[in-house]
């Protein structure tokens, strides 16, 4: 992890065990600029070349935990935005489309190679993924139906291997003639940080796409995908000694350990169902 204001501003580095040991800002200027590396260049890759592209290590933790469970909902990241009346909704969702893709993360399918049992990226071309987004639209008569289309689209369980990691939805109230957009991503094409960098990208594509701007579907070039980070972050931990320093870590100061064996106020169930008690 890195401070974004450091790595943006002076293309340097800061891990979180230094920032946290340098707790002022004149301690982490000065860290900055004594102690801290340049942040490293990472190579693009081709995506339509031949060679597979490997999952990230925090992919495969979710992956691990869906196949487990046999698909879903509790890594399921859902935002809802409250539109008005006079929303564009034909250059919403082509605004939509414009992101779609942008992102190579949203139009990835996460498919397991039968013969070794790992994860690899399938990423779509944009065409592909075009084919398979759809905003659906619909009209709820109450709050309570409103709210009911947005628990539905949340609960959604994901095939990862065959759909999109994200759907989205416009949903019209028909009382006060309101519209929200609807969406839900699986965390491992999406997080928080996401969210920023795609409500930021949908509010520019959507007022230009609304005015008819110029070249109005046209962002930025983005530097790196997210194939490019999964691959650097696994030729980091293969290239050094980081795992197995980490995995001795924990062995020596988890050893002779025993598991405690609490009281706890209700019974645990059967089958974990991630409903928290209020």
């Amino acid at each position: 992890m890195e401070n974004s204001f450091d790595a943006e501003q002076v293309n340097r580095a800061v891990s979180v065990n230094a920032l946290f040991r340098h707790r002022t800002i004149e301690a982490q200027s000065q860290l900055i600029m004594d102690n801290v590396a340049d942040l490293p260049n990472i190579t693009p890759i081709d995506a339509t070349n031949a060679r597979t592209i490997p999952v990230s290590p925090a992919q495969e933790r979710l992956l691990f935990i869906h196949e487990f469970e046999n698909g879903s909902s509790a890594y399921n990241i859902d935002a809802a935005f409250e539109l008005p009346g006079s929303v564009d909704v034909s250059a919403l969702e082509q605004a939509l489309r414009v992101i779609l893709s942008r992102h190579e993360a949203l139009r990835t399918l996460l498919v397991k190679d039968q013969a070794t049992g790992t994860y690899l990226q399938r990423i779509l071309s944009p065409d592909e993924a075009q084919a398979m987004f759809t905003v659906a639209g619909g009209t709820a008569e109450s709050m309570e139906e409103l709210d009911q289309g947005i628990t539905s689209l949340s609960r959604h369980v994901s095939r990862l291997d065959k759909e999109l990691p994200w759907q989205a939805r416009i949903l019209r109230h028909k009382s006060d003639q309101q519209y929200y957009l609807v969406l839900v991503f699986h965390h491992t094409s999406f997080d928080a940080w996401s969210l920023n960098v795609f409500e930021r990208e949908l509010q520019v594509l959507y007022a230009n796409l609304r005015t008819n701007v110029e070249g109005g579907t046209s962002l930025p070039p983005l530097k790196v995908q997210y194939k490019e980070y999964a691959q650097h972050h696994r030729q980091q931990l293969s290239a050094t000694d980081r795992v197995r320093h980490i995995s001795d870590f924990w062995l020596q100061n988890l050893s002779g350990l025993e598991p405690l064996q609490l009281i706890t106020d209700r019974p645990r169930p059967a089958q974990f169902d991630y409903a928290g008690v209020g």
